[in-house]
């Protein structure tokens, strides 16, 4: 029951988390670094952070996040025995509102971090998704269809990166089939 309770009070966290699109799961946007007008602009950031080995902020920033956002949301349940354990004590000390405001912070770092070494383990299972996105990004086909927009290449039959744009902002839609409209 107090699971379930806590869950919702942190349905509110996740909603500001996709609606603050300054700073998301403690990333700061940075758009000088990382940027986002084009789709190619985006697949040329993603890059960018892989090779900065910053994969908080692909995940935060670059990726679709509805995606990100109910990825953490599936796994919140998992995290959050893990905060229990490891706040111990702590997490019985003060009012009940402290007390869940406590697991909850513990809890979204732990689940953030997660998603973050789930993606870095992807990379390492999958060497070559680098190098495709590579090849996307230098030789690829960009067909932009209003807020929508996937890429194609000749050497890669079958495969296509997707981007979504949300509030003048691309994100790299992290599904393998082409958009469907």
């Amino acid at each position: 029951m107090r699971y379930a309770f806590i869950a919702i009070l942190c349905l509110p966290l996740f909603s500001m988390a996709q609606t603050n699109r300054t700073t998301r799961y403690g990333v700061l946007f940075n758009p000088d670094t990382y940027s986002q007008k084009t789709p190619k602009d985006t697949l040329e950031s993603v890059l960018t952070a892989m090779e900065n080995k910053r994969l908080d902020y692909l995940a935060a920033q670059l990726m679709l996040p509805t995606f990100v956002d109910a990825r953490l949301q599936e796994t919140y349940a998992s995290y959050e025995e893990i905060a229990y354990q490891q706040l111990g004590e702590a997490a019985q000390r003060g009012n009940a509102e402290e007390r869940l405001r406590r697991v909850s912070l513990l809890t979204n770092s732990l689940n953030f971090q997660g998603l973050t070494e789930a993606i870095r383990l992807k990379f390492v299972d999958e060497p070559d998704t680098f190098t495709q996105l590579q090849k996307f990004e230098s030789g690829g086909t960009f067909n932009e269809a209003g807020e929508t927009a996937t890429i194609t290449h000749p050497d890669i039959p079958g495969r296509t990166v997707n981007f979504r744009k949300i509030d003048n902002r691309w994100y790299i839609d992290n599904q393998r089939d082409p958009v469907k409209e």
